[in-house]
């Protein structure tokens, strides 16, 4: 055992240790010796396993630090955090070919968290999502663990629990619902399944615009009619002009006759609307959508009060007293069910539908740990073997 394999980088203590040689042929200081160290064995030679590993079996360990510094206004109980794993980051030789032996902590090293394996490539670029609590700033950036190297353990990914707070999640790498609820995507009637493509997280889907749309199953379980949530990333393709047939281009839509995320009318701006006992309210944006990039979207509703963002930033607000209606028309994805010709042409990526209104803190969280690097910092490992 080479003594760099047990070099700790510190990142939670933003400090590094230096392995020192001791005479022992292999132990070395870069985990104090003491009443919490444990002994343990490699290629015949004593090391010291730190006090604090969280057990044994698992040879690597990382630290991943997490940036709050634009969770300002309140904390975020069992945030999905994105963590992205490298081969400079992560030693695939160690764990499992499937990723089935990660393992991710709380800060205090000893409570485990939810995950879910967005995408594995092993020796590339994979994606893990990580549910974990962030305080807001200014309190200290929650350094959060991921064990691994242990080809005995079976995967322990519980997807239902980090999605516990949403109705469905769709990643649309394929048409499952990771929340377990049961939502899966169909095709409509005689219309084309979107294909399968390269998206900003993992894959998406792509729909062509003139006949590709998925519905939810479940219905029901989507009549909201007080509070809500819709999120997802879009890249729309430029708007046709006014044709009539293409006004209200449909993103996300309980048919036509509740609540709808689509393309405001004529304009490159986003419009959330709803059906109430006021008639049809239409809350219109001013962000431009359609420039063919990846912009987030999301709308909420909670104490009538309707609210869009897009990119993390609150786009448009309004009062909406009265309760949205109830319909039987599915969920569509690229397709407003009760109107003809109202088809996405674009992709969408990363759908999460909830019948509770997420904060603004949440909403750019959501954008930020996508988008902005630095938001989960992934260590260099430590090996105990």
């Amino acid at each position: 055992m080479r003594a760099i394999d047990l070099l700790w980088l510190g990142a939670l203590a933003g400090c590094s240790f230096a392995p020192q040689a001791t005479g022992d042929g292999g132990h070395t200081s870069g985990a104090e010796d003491g009443p919490d160290s444990r002994s343990g064995s490699g290629s015949g030679s004593n090391i010291v396993i730190p006090g604090d590993w969280w057990d044994p079996a698992w040879a690597a360990r990382s630290t991943i630090v997490v940036d709050n510094a634009h969770v300002s206004a309140t904390s975020l109980t069992g945030f999905p955090v994105l963590v992205t794993l490298t081969p400079g980051t992560f030693d695939y030789a160690r764990a499992r070919p499937d990723g089935g032996d990660l393992r991710f902590l709380a800060p205090d090293g000893q409570t485990e968290l939810p995950h879910e394996l967005d995408t594995w490539i092993a020796q590339g670029v994979s994606l893990v999502w990580v549910g974990a609590d962030i305080p807001a700033a200014p309190a200290d950036k929650p350094a959060l663990w991921l064990y691994y190297g242990n080809p005995q353990a079976t995967d322990d990914a519980k997807p239902a629990a980090l999605w516990s707070v949403d109705v469905s999640v769709h990643h649309l790498a394929t048409l499952a619902d990771a929340t377990g609820h049961g939502h899966t995507g169909q095709g409509l009637g005689t219309g084309t399944l979107p294909v399968p493509l390269r998206a900003l997280v993992g894959n998406g889907m792509s729909f062509n615009g003139d006949d590709a749309a998925l519905t939810l199953l479940g219905e029901s379980a989507y009549d909201f009619t007080t509070d809500l949530t819709v999120s997802f990333w879009l890249d729309a393709n430029p708007f046709p002009g006014s044709d009539q047939d293409e006004v209200f281009e449909a993103f996300v839509c309980k048919g036509d006759n509740a609540w709808r995320v689509q393309r405001d009318d004529v304009s490159e701006h986003l419009d959330f609307g709803t059906t109430t006992d006021a008639g049809n309210i239409n809350l219109g944006g001013t962000h431009t959508i359609d420039d063919q990039v990846w912009h987030h979207i999301a709308v909420t509703q909670s104490n009538g009060v309707k609210t869009s963002y897009v990119d993390g930033v609150q786009d448009a607000r309004a009062m909406s007293s009265k309760a949205i209606h109830t319909s039987d028309d599915p969920v569509g994805l690229g397709r407003n069910v009760s109107v003809p010709n109202r088809f996405l042409d674009g992709m969408l990526d990363e759908l999460r539908i909830s019948g509770t209104a997420q904060s603004p803190t949440w909403i750019r969280a959501e954008y930020d740990t996508v988008m902005q690097p630095s938001f989960a910092v992934v260590s260099p490992p430590q090996t105990i073997r």
